[in-house]
């Protein structure tokens, strides 16, 4: 397909949904009669667009609602909410510098073209917004991968950052393990997002490419658009570089950032503060669509977003770069790989007698090991959520007949008096699949789960107890109720 059309078309790069899994988006509802503002949690996908002058990069903050159109796996798809180029109420973003070290010293090759002129970036750093991070990171040639400079809204350290990565010491060569270093560099600083909320961009300052293999390739881009970061190679290399523009096209680095969203950049004259500039406007001026997904089939889905005739006709030629995809969850309080089906709930007087042992026992099983919090809510005195962690070598799994793994666990909240007095207790036995095909995509984390409860006004302590359903090994956390209504408390939300 050519790149650039005519005046009626736009420049088309496949990009990605900068929240590619299924997001909560929240409503408010009018407040209750105690002030209390309820959020309703709808699935949805959020996508990223941007738009960009074909012929001088300008950004184009003009679109509306009705210049959109989306498409999932070749239908079209119900944008529900949309977010202008000009909303000063914009997602914050962390802005992640990727470097190579050196291999030779003098020689301008990987990221060596920036000696020197880190501090060139000072003043696009400091135009940043208050709210956005900057982080730092690089992969060697002999496979060291490292985080120098976590997400920061300092502004000076990561140019101080930057300047020790290409002050170190050459490493040897060995292109298989910088290969995997690089992949690795990556997959840190598209973990590491601490608030969950910042949308990831990272700044490849990088001259030179990998020749990935196409199934790897694939499978990195769609690892970046599950984790919502999107990739913009920065090179001093002209496009004129040796090789066809096919070759350019072809390269691994080149098409997992179209995949992601954004694109290679070649700096013109050494110009490198107009050239990361231009990316800061665009990123500036995107769009957000909100689209209802065709189904939670647990599978991957390609998008397409397509500016209407209408608004083609209205401006030059155009860049129009979006998401690519997502990965449908299969259930909506679950993250992947996991998704969830309820068995059954079960009264006081069904309680299976090792649970009711564990539940009343002075000793805490301990034979699963998890992580939990609990918290309260604005203005809400009785109810409580629950959320626990779980490692998945924690559980026992049994491997259906498509290859997934799946496991079956039930969850006890009881809650008790002062004096000891069991007062009340919700079970929910859960059946949990683990999706093993996209593992590569989702990795292997471990499995979330929350629930919200009715405490009793008199309930004193509750108990949070998980239990294997295959092999009865259970494990037990307690908390006070003191403790939980201490915790920073949240809005109540419908699920």
């Amino acid at each position: 397909m050519n790149r650039a059309w005519l005046r009626n078309h736009a420049v088309r790069t496949a990009a990605v949904p900068l929240t590619v899994a299924f997001l909560a988006f929240l409503f408010q509802l009018p407040p209750s009669s105690n002030n209390q503002v309820i959020a309703v949690q709808v699935s949805l996908i959020l996508v990223n667009a941007t738009v960009q002058e074909l012929e001088t990069g300008a950004p184009v903050a003009d679109l509306s609602y009705h210049d959109f159109l989306v498409f999932d796996d070749g239908h079209p798809a119900t944008t529900v909410l949309f977010e202008g180029g000009t909303s000063h109420e914009r997602r914050p973003i962390t802005i992640w510098f990727l470097l190579s070290c050196s291999e030779h010293k003098g020689i301008k090759h990987g990221s060596r073209f920036m000696a020197g002129k880190s501090q060139l970036f000072g003043p696009m750093l400091d135009g940043l917004d208050s709210n956005d991070t900057v982080g730092v990171a690089h992969w060697c040639d002999n496979g060291d991968s490292k985080i120098d400079l976590a997400p920061t809204h300092e502004r000076k350290a990561p140019l101080t950052a930057i300047d020790a990565i290409l002050d170190q010491n050459p490493t040897e060569s060995a292109k298989p393990e910088e290969q995997a270093a690089f992949q690795r560099t990556l997959d840190l600083v598209a973990d590491n997002r601490r608030d969950r909320v910042s949308l990831p961009v990272i700044l490849l300052l990088y001259d030179g490419s990998f020749a990935i293999p196409k199934d790897e390739t694939d499978v990195l881009a769609r690892r970046l658009l599950y984790k919502e970061a999107v990739l913009y190679q920065i090179t001093a290399e002209s496009e004129d570089f040796t090789g066809s523009n096919s070759e350019r096209r072809d390269s691994s680095i080149h098409i997992v950032s179209t995949e992601s969203g954004g694109h290679v950049v070649h700096v013109q004259h050494e110009d490198y503060v107009k050239a990361m500039s231009s990316v800061l406007d665009t990123l500036r001026s995107r769009y957000t669509l909100a689209v209802m997904p065709r189904s939670k089939d647990g599978q991957w889905h390609e998008l397409q977003v397509r500016l209407t005739d209408s608004a083609l006709s209205k401006h030059k030629p155009v860049r129009l770069e979006y998401g690519a995809g997502y990965l449908a969850v299969g259930s909506f309080n679950a993250v992947p790989p996991y998704s969830i089906s309820y068995r059954q709930g079960q009264t006081n007087t069904q309680l299976a007698p090792d649970l009711i042992h564990a539940i009343e026992s002075r000793t805490l099983s301990k034979d699963i090991h998890f992580d939990a919090h609990a918290l309260g809510f604005i203005n809400e005195p009785q109810p409580a959520e629950f959320a626990l962690q779980i490692d998945s070598d924690e559980i026992s799994w049994a491997t259906l007949p498509n290859g997934d793994r799946q496991a079956e666990i039930s969850i006890v909240i009881a809650s008790f008096s002062n004096d000891g007095n069991r007062l009340d207790q919700e079970i929910v036995q859960l059946e949990v699949t683990r999706d093993e095909s996209h593992l590569p995509i989702t990795g292997d984390g471990p499995f979330t789960y929350s629930d919200t409860v009715e405490l009793p006004a008199n309930a004193s302590s509750v108990r949070l107890l998980v239990r294997d359903d295959i092999t009865h090994r259970m494990g037990v956390r307690d908390f006070s109720v003191k403790e939980i209504m201490a915790a920073p408390k949240s809005r109540l939300v419908l699920k």
